[in-house]
């Protein structure tokens, strides 16, 4: 097994154990060993791994060092490798790009003769508030001109991100015997409804032939009821609603409201936007460092760079607010983070290292 394939692995374990810092201590021991000079950060109770390695940085390559749980929704995904891929946990979001970047730093510092004008981040909290990286943002020192975001894009760059909105939606009834339906009022029924009207609301507000470039509602969650014999009397609605580029947050937001304001049913509803929606961004790939992080791919993978969209809210989103040039690109594909089905495939891995060390090699003039 290549030490890359063992390093992710041992991310990988160290993560299942305690999926929000659990790869921090491997990842610190190997910085360590590397000989880089290394911050411990505490952003909002999560730790962060600075690696400040000119005094006037302008480029920051950033990751996360957090996952999802092991087991969530059924089988567990656990850590293995094969002949050609590493599997389970944080394979792919984003334990892999995270042991590849320490390797590559490792690597490059050898090749240093005065070190790149650029920091490297591993961050926390991703998967859920975004605390990591909003807070190291408002620390970056004002050279810092853009960002490379390391989720999984199967190595396509992404120049463009869409948003998210996320609606809480509890639905009070009444309940009755279940035998007797018509005395009650079904909460799950209600909900179940409100849902496929949201659903068509934001659907009217397509707008592209590309679907990934439509707004588009995920239902998350619908809990409610027992499996006793009574109508269920409460029910909670979770939906995710992506927010692509050209949409925005107040646009969709307008759309849920006026959709439940017709709902005209018989249960009552209390609603709640949470507070930290994101919108979409979208940067010109000509623009910045765009081209070079092309070229330096196709120099180091032997294949051409391709042009991506990511379809969910990332760490770049910090970064753009605070006016950098984001860039998403890694190994991976997306589909599977967070599914029993996770892997990245060990190739994948390899490029990524190598596309990597081009960057940290660079010089930069």
């Amino acid at each position: 097994m290549s030490m890359l394939a063992s390093f992710l692995l041992t991310l990988q374990e160290a993560a299942c154990r305690d999926p929000a810092r659990g790869a921090v201590s491997p990842l610190q021991a190997a910085l360590i060993a590397a000989r880089l000079p290394l911050e411990v950060l505490e952003l909002g109770g999560f730790p962060a791994l600075l690696v400040p390695l000119h005094p006037q940085p302008r480029g920051l390559l950033s990751v996360h060092y957090d996952v999802v749980p092991c087991d969530v929704q059924g089988p567990p995904a656990t850590p293995a490798a094969d002949e050609t891929r590493v599997l389970g946990r944080g394979s792919s979001d984003v334990l892999g790009a995270a042991a590849a970047l320490v390797l590559a730093l490792r690597d490059a510092r050898e090749r240093w003769s005065s070190p790149p004008p650029l920091w490297v981040a591993f961050v926390g909290d991703e998967e859920y508030g975004g605390t990591g990286s909003r807070l190291l943002a408002e620390r970056l020192p004002s050279t810092v001109r853009w960002s490379l975001v390391l989720e999984p894009t199967e190595e396509a760059f992404a120049f463009a991100s869409a948003g998210s909105l996320e609606v809480h939606i509890d639905v009070q009834g009444r309940a009755s015997h279940g035998s007797t339906p018509e005395a009650g009022v079904n909460a799950v029924r209600e909900a179940v409804y409100i849902l496929e009207r949201l659903e068509g609301a934001v659907a009217e507000l397509a707008r592209h032939e590309d679907p990934t470039r439509n707004p588009v509602l995920t239902p998350l969650m619908l809990a409610g009821g027992s499996d006793e014999l009574v109508i269920p009397e409460t029910a909670r609605l979770v939906v995710d609603i992506r927010i692509p580029p050209g949409s925005s947050p107040q646009e969709i937001q307008k759309a849920v409201e006026a959709a439940l304001a017709t709902y005209g049913g018989p249960a009552h509803l209390k609603t709640a936007f949470l507070d930290d929606c994101a919108g979409a961004w979208e940067v010109d790939p000509e623009a910045e460092v765009g081209p070079l992080l092309r070229r330096l791919y196709r120099e180091a993978a032997g294949r051409e760079p391709s042009l991506g969209f990511m379809p969910s809210w990332t760490d770049a989103h910090a970064y753009h607010a605070r006016g950098l040039y984001p860039v998403v690109w890694g190994p991976g594909r997306l589909d599977v983070a967070h599914t029993a089905r996770e892997f990245v495939q060990r190739d994948a891995l390899e490029r990524a290292y190598r596309f990597l060390l081009a960057v940290l090699s660079h010089s930069w003039d």
